[in-house]
């Protein structure tokens, strides 16, 4: 039995990269058992294992649960889901992440950012350093998903991507009968986290202006793609900036991974301000048109002369400017992830653009959209990559070969 530790409790995204894992090793025939923040219930949902939540409040020790876990059913790993996320969630929960090399079997750890790459220092909302654990400096066996790392043979890389879904056609007409909308209708699609939301560090007020600068800079852009084009928002709430939308504007809240996988294939573009998110990983995976949005920290004339002439852009820029670095909105971490992104082919493929350059943002969008040569380049482009990375061994394959 592998003995997954999914504490996290603001984001599905690391869970996810968990479940699919854990679904791996058990095609392998192998038994899983998750650990987890009661707010993953509905992604663990239904799967080939069993769960045991925690709340945040009192309890029995976490630490002794989990060495209960390991001697009752002869655990052959812990997997932690993801390194970053659980070992500031056990630090939250009062178990020295450290404790868990106590245990006598091996700690194997889902290694999104790649650590060996990207070092320890994060760079957080514009202003200061968080350091992951000095606990994965220690650990021997790290699993480092592609595609956020780019798809090349070295020690723990895998696979990750989900697997496609079809016919696209059939999904996409459901897309728009779910939402009242026609065939000539166009849809593209953002996703927001709990994390992401303006109130989530309510007493942080720059990381709420930036939070609230991106959603409403998202209706705004919309705006500017024609009357025909509708934003399906899938999130914990709407955008404030909704109403510049009108009936264009329909949110979704946040659903289990399978009801998501089959919405995905029937939009016609993905927009996101997280390059890491599993949700453009899944839109690469099905050929759908993703467009990604960073920001270089431009101020001043150079950051309002890129946003162009539009009042609304204008009004807008002078409300919200200027926003600090990121690649992860509105957490940051711009300069932690270069060294991941430079050279990666990943951030071609989600055609990574500044969220101030609304000219490229408008022509991008718009070709993917309306250009069927550009979206048949997009899918050549996604298909190739997507082979890569579907060389590489998956999850499984390499947590086990850790193991023997």
């Amino acid at each position: 039995m592998h003995l997954f530790l999914a504490l996290g409790r603001s984001g599905w995204g690391e869970t996810i990269l968990g479940v699919e894992l854990a679904r791996d090793l058990v095609r392998l025939g192998e038994a899983v058992r998750f650990v987890a923040h009661v707010s993953m219930a509905p992604v663990l949902a239904g799967g080939p294992w069993d769960c045991e939540f925690v709340g945040d409040g009192p309890g029995p020790r976490l630490s002794t649960r989990l060495s209960a876990h390991i001697a009752r059913h002869r655990a052959q790993s812990v997997v932690l889901v993801d390194f970053a996320v659980a070992t500031r969630s056990l630090e939250r929960l009062g178990v020295d992440p450290a404790d868990l090399l106590s245990y006598g079997v091996p700690v194997i750890a889902l290694d999104s950012w790649n650590s060996r790459v990207t070092g320890r220092e994060m760079d957080v909302y514009g202003r200061r350093t968080d350091v992951m654990s000095p606990l994965i400096d220690d650990l021997r066996h790290l699993l480092v998903p592609s595609p956020l790392s780019a798809p090349v043979a070295a020690p723990g890389v895998y696979g990750a991507l989900p697997p496609p879904l079809s016919p696209a056609a059939h999904l996409r007409d459901a897309t728009r009968q779910r939402l009242g909308l026609t065939r000539g209708d166009k849809v593209v699609l953002v996703c927001t986290a709990t994390w992401q939301e303006p109130g989530y560090l309510a007493t942080d007020p720059v990381r709420r202006g930036v939070s609230l600068a991106g959603r409403e800079l998202i209706c705004l852009y919309t705006r500017m793609l024609g009357a025909d084009v509708h934003l399906v928002h899938v999130g914990p709430t709407r955008f404030e900036a909704s109403g510049l939308l009108g009936d264009n504007y329909h949110r979704l809240p946040p659903m289990p991974p399978h009801e998501f996988a089959e919405l995905v294939p029937g939009v016609d573009l993905l927009v996101s301000l997280n390059i890491s998110a599993t949700t453009v990983a899944q839109a690469v995976a099905n050929g759908v048109p993703a467009l990604v949005l960073g920001c270089d920290g431009a101020s001043g004339e150079r950051a309002r002369a890129r946003l162009g002439p539009d009042p609304l852009l204008l009004d807008w820029a002078a409300r919200h400017l200027p926003l600090y670095p990121f690649d992860l909105w509105p957490l940051g971490l711009r300069r932690f992830l270069a060294p991941l992104l430079d050279r990666n082919p990943y951030k071609d493929v989600v055609n990574q653009t500044d969220v101030l350059d609304a000219d490229r943002f408008h022509a991008v969008a718009s070709a993917l959209l309306r250009d069927g040569d550009a979206r048949h380049r997009y899918r050549q482009d996604a298909h190739d990559y997507t082979g890569a990375v579907r060389d590489l061994p998956s999850g499984g394959e390499v947590l086990l070969s850790f193991l023997h």
